[in-house]
């Protein structure tokens, strides 16, 4: 299967009010290997220059590097450069997916392999509660053996149309019932709030942050890379 080849810039900055004396960090910018992806090199390039650099896999698996940087400074520059081959995803027909119930059930009952790491995605998280308001909110989406992936689908196209995108709306810390009945925020809020529905319904999901490939503009970038505000 043919794979396509990029390259991959990302670069953070950190402007500090007031110098700071030491810093510490926990860097999570290594495109992750899993069967579709493959991280081919990839290296940090840091201002001003850190005293210590460990890199460690975190319990989810995602390629992790602890940085602490001694020299006072007020403006910190993290630049990720990675090399990554990706073949084409294969997306299931949503129709020709398993009834959501039947997710839900094996999630619930079948505690081996898969089945398990899925089972850990139900559980309410610091950033995403499970409450009767998000299931409430789902429950017209996900209707009696309708196909998980529609039903997913159909909850995503109601958030998009009973939502308004306002950068203002909304802050790192504001919580996801606020986003529900105030129905504005950002990406990072309507995903939170669409994970805390399905997880309401005992269905697994989790937080993904990437890269999505756009068209190329004159003097743009042709990777748009969203970051979220605060780690899902």
């Amino acid at each position: 299967m043919k794979k396509l080849l990029y390259e991959i810039t990302h670069t953070t900055t950190y402007d500090y009010l007031e110098e700071v004396s030491v810093s510490h960090h926990l860097v999570r910018l290594t495109p992750r290997h899993y069967s579709k992806q493959t991280c081919l090199t990839h290296e940090l390039a840091i201002v001003p220059k850190p005293g210590t650099v460990r890199a460690h896999r975190d319990y989810f698996g995602n390629p992790t590097h602890f940085v602490e940087v001694e020299t006072p400074h007020q403006q910190l520059v993290i630049k990720s450069r990675s090399r990554v081959a990706v073949s084409p995803a294969s997306i299931p027909e949503p129709l020709e997916t398993p009834a959501w119930e039947t997710v839900r059930a094996r999630c619930r009952d079948d505690h081996s392999g898969e089945s398990l790491e899925a089972h850990e995605f139900t559980y309410a998280s610091p950033l995403v509660p499970i409450a009767d308001e998000f299931a409430d909110y789902a429950k017209a989406s996900f209707t009696p053996r309708r196909p998980v992936l529609d039903a997913v689908a159909d909850l995503t196209r109601r958030i998009a149309e009973d939502f308004t995108f306002d950068p203002a709306a909304t802050t790192v810390s504001t919580p996801v019932a606020e986003v529900f009945r105030e129905r504005r925020g950002v990406c990072q809020d309507f995903a939170h709030f669409q994970i805390a529905c399905l997880r309401s319904r005992g269905l697994p999901a989790r937080y993904v942050s990437g890269y999505l490939e756009t068209i190329r503009l004159p003097a743009s970038p042709s990777f748009a890379a969203w970051t979220p505000r605060t780690p899902g």
